[in-house]
């Protein structure tokens, strides 16, 4: 139940689909990937079980190891293939939002894909899906020849001056502009303060994954 309760309703079965750069993660595992997944699901079960607060699924102080895991986020002392309940000393990874799994979901697998995530997080937690694209509107990198050389939030604008772009991106960007701090693996990485730092349409100004949580 657990297992297939969590992966149709986080949809992490398409990380399937997502093919890990080795090249640019050097070290990756490729069977990481379903350590990876356990932990979501080991996560939810033990919510579930233990009779926690679903606030946690938002922000938690604890997650669910094991020894591939905790090496893959640089959290020491967990030994063994099973998975235990690991406190967090970083306030960064606790909760879904910090979970490799649903930060997977939202990558190319060389790099983390803002909107996807911002999709996703809409439709799969707020239950609130934005419509879909209109079939003329075109990729990102399509509008500038050195589109690869600017930040995210500087592709983004860039895409956001086509009128027919502008509304819609209003109302999902931010969503995944707040979790750049996340690779297209899951682990953490230094962003400037300023390239976090965004506003919701209603006005709610946050920065990084602590200010959307």
């Amino acid at each position: 139940f657990f297992q297939q309760f969590t992966d149709q309703w986080l949809k992490l079965e398409n990380t399937a689909q997502i093919a890990i750069d080795t090249g640019t993660y050097k070290g990756f595992d490729i069977s990481l990937k379903t350590e990876i997944l356990q932990e979501t699901r080991h996560f939810l079960k033990h919510l579930v079980l233990n009779d926690l607060s679903a606030l946690n699924m938002l922000d938690a102080d604890f997650t669910m190891l094991n020894e591939p895991l905790a090496r893959h986020y640089g959290v020491e002392g967990v030994r063994g293939q099973a998975f235990r309940q690991v406190a967090l000393t970083e306030e960064t990874r606790g909760g879904l939002l910090g979970q490799s799994s649903v930060l997977m979901l939202g990558s190319t697998g060389k790099d983390s894909h803002p909107i996807r995530r911002a999709v996703w997080l809409r439709d799969r937690l707020l239950n609130d899906p934005p419509a879909p694209p209109p079939p003329d509107v075109p990729d990102l990198d399509e509008t500038n020849p050195d589109f690869a050389k600017l930040t995210i939030r500087e592709q983004l604008e860039v895409h956001r001056d086509k009128e027919s772009c502008a509304s819609c991106h209003r109302g999902i960007d931010p969503w995944g502009i707040a979790l750049e701090s996340y690779d297209g693996i899951g682990t953490w990485r230094d962003v400037p303060d300023e390239d976090l730092a965004t506003s919701l349409p209603d006005g709610k100004q946050f920065s990084g994954p602590g200010g959307l949580k």
